[in-house]
């Protein structure tokens, strides 16, 4: 089941994030406010994949206006599904809920970024697009 998160998927999402993050470290106050801040906002969206009442996967998502799409283009952050059950439909299931929301926003377009996924979502009919380079502004 695809649903909203809830303020008590918290603690689960927070495990999952960290085995999601490889280029960075999850820290429990870190997840906490942004957890917070995620929830609170209209123009972002958390969903968990809960299977057997535990929460095996999430898909973090927000939008914005842009120029070059001539409108709102939705943004895919994070989408982790735990190994155990991956290859089983649930990723797809939480990219076609990011994307009926999308489309309730009226996005033009869903953009992401990958390292390791890029056949899960070439099936998914995503094209590569770009490069995609961040640089880091904290101290």
């Amino acid at each position: 089941m695809i649903r909203e998160a809830k303020q008590h998927d918290q603690s689960a999402i927070f495990e999952l994030a960290k085995k999601l993050a490889s280029s960075a470290t999850v820290t429990k106050s870190g997840f906490d406010t942004s957890f917070e801040s995620i929830l609170a906002l209209p123009h972002m969206i958390l969903l968990v994949a809960e299977e057997q009442g535990l929460v095996i996967g999430y898909a973090l998502g927000s939008y914005h206006p842009c120029f070059y799409a001539s409108g709102n283009v939705s943004w895919t952050a994070e989408i982790f599904v735990e190994s155990d059950w991956r290859n089983q439909g649930i990723g797809r299931l939480l990219m076609n809920e990011v994307e009926g929301w999308s489309k309730l926003k009226a996005c033009k377009l869903n953009t992401l970024a990958t390292r390791r996924a890029g056949p899960f979502y070439e099936a998914l009919n995503y094209e590569k697009t770009a490069g995609y380079f961040k640089k880091r502004i904290e101290d």
